[in-house]
């Protein structure tokens, strides 16, 4: 590689790196913000949070990389106009396609990188933060996890908590069943905790009583344990079982998706074909950073 293309390649990088970074972490931090609620109010971890923020992070550098390498080819090569480095170099001998040589190596690495984006790592990215999304709204029953706070999860199911600790155990719970009117059953523990099994989730209710009346015989029948498993099961749902948004598919599955609807079948075709096609902008956005550049 000759030293003036060395030499450019180097000023271009330098500016495409900032630009494009400081442009993620502002939109990633407003997007970020949106998921603050699944730690305030779902007793979501920070590391969980962290690693679901992380996770859009590709989808934001698909669409901002060809901006972002814009905005640095018309920076650069008009600081090395106003430095006068280029009026120097041309008057070397060297032609203007030789010196637009670097910034379209970098934009042929801007779109290679970019396919390798829309083609594996935006899917796979997104496809898991959404599993993990569902995941964590269908299978932990956030509105259980507030406190003082009387919850209605399902129709019939009342849930009252006291205290959340950070641990995961709950203190002063009370859970109220009235799925079945003429048997209702009240429970009464000291702590519990969430637990997610194989076959669903189950609250583990420590030290209490469950009361049934059996409002046609009049009786009250009254049970005091040190463990009482309350399945929660009905609250989960597999996430295998919700149907794959666009963003979360790959370019095979948008191209030949199962049997949909035709307008649904035109939606992810589209999504295809802007795959395929948005890559291609940080050359054509580098074309034009050029020309605008020279003029």
């Amino acid at each position: 590689m000759k030293g003036y293309t060395r030499y450019i390649l180097q000023s271009l990088t330098g500016p495409l790196l900032i630009i494009t970074g400081t442009l993620t972490a502002v939109i990633w931090l407003t997007q970020s913000v949106r998921y603050i609620d699944m730690i305030i109010n779902r007793g979501l971890g920070l590391p969980t949070f962290l690693y679901l923020s992380i996770l859009i992070i590709p989808s934001l550098i698909s669409i901002i990389l060809p901006i972002s390498l814009f905005i640095a080819v018309i920076y650069t090569y008009n600081k090395l106009i106003m430095s006068s480095e280029l009026i120097v170099m041309e008057g070397a001998g060297l032609s203007r396609l030789a010196l637009a040589r670097p910034a379209m190596i970098i934009s042929i690495c801007a779109v290679i990188i970019g396919y390798v984006l829309t083609l594996y790592l935006l899917p796979a990215s997104y496809r898991e933060f959404k599993d993990m999304q569902a995941f964590i709204r269908d299978n932990y029953a956030a509105v259980l996890l507030q406190e003082g706070v009387f919850n209605s999860p399902v129709q019939g199911l009342t849930v009252y908590i006291q205290e959340h600790e950070g641990n995961g155990m709950l203190k002063g719970i009370l859970v109220h069943d009235n799925r079945t009117p003429d048997r209702p059953v009240t429970m009464l523990a000291e702590e519990g905790k969430l637990i997610q099994t194989s076959t669903g989730l189950n609250f583990d209710l420590i030290n209490g009583n469950r009361q049934e009346i059996n409002q046609q015989q009049g009786q009250l029948s009254l049970l005091y344990f040190e463990h009482y498993s309350l399945d929660l099961s009905m609250l989960t749902r597999n996430k295998t079982d919700r149907w794959r948004e666009p963003q979360e598919r790959y370019v095979s599955e948008l191209f030949r998706p199962e049997r949909l609807r035709p307008e649904m079948t035109g939606r992810l075709r589209a999504e295809g074909h802007q795959r395929l096609t948005w890559p291609l902008y940080s050359f054509i956005l580098t074309l034009l950073a050029l020309i605008a550049s020279n003029n």
